[in-house]
């Protein structure tokens, strides 16, 4: 699939998702969890989707702050030598993604990139580290611009992994 209709797709699926938000914040969660159960159970058939997807993609596992339970999410990522670079963006949501939140309050979890599991550490960019990854990052993925332009609530936070 050219790279031009990947991105399209994602912008359009970005798109439908915050006009859910608008009228029902639950449903556009339990959409939104449906699907990343339905990418990670694919993902993890088909290790080579990684570099299929729109943009390059990895597993983020991390501890739930409240539930205690494991979760999974498809993120989209940059390699940056043994770091891994994603971005808390919920589609340009207004909210800070559970993923997130999640991150921040444990400090560290597990990548699976193309079947290879790397335990890491998870610390937000510096406002320095910030400036200088995010426009490598809107290489990856231009509709960050689009997203942080959209709910301007909030300044989508960029996030490390680093490997333990």
């Amino acid at each position: 699939m050219r790279a031009e209709l990947k991105s399209g797709l994602y912008k359009g699926w970005a798109w439908s998702m915050q006009e859910i938000e608008r009228f029902s914040p639950r449903t556009k969660d339990r959409i939104v969890r449906q699907i990343s159960r339905a990418h990670v159970a694919w993902y993890r058939r088909s290790p080579e989707s990684s570099s299929a997807m729109a943009a390059p993609t990895l597993l983020f596992t991390v501890r739930g702050r409240k539930s205690g339970q494991l979760r999974t999410t498809p993120l989209f990522y940059m390699p940056d030598g043994n770091r891994f670079v994603v971005v808390g963006s919920y589609g340009g949501d207004h909210r800070h993604p559970q993923w997130y939140r999640n991150a921040m309050a444990e400090g560290e979890g597990t990548v699976e990139v193309a079947g290879d599991k790397t335990a890491v550490t998870a610390e937000l960019a510096s406002p320095a580290e910030r400036a200088e990854l995010w426009p490598r990052l809107l290489e990856i993925w231009p509709s960050y611009t689009d997203y942080e332009e959209r709910q301007q609530s909030r300044q989508l936070p960029v996030v490390i992994l680093t490997s333990r």
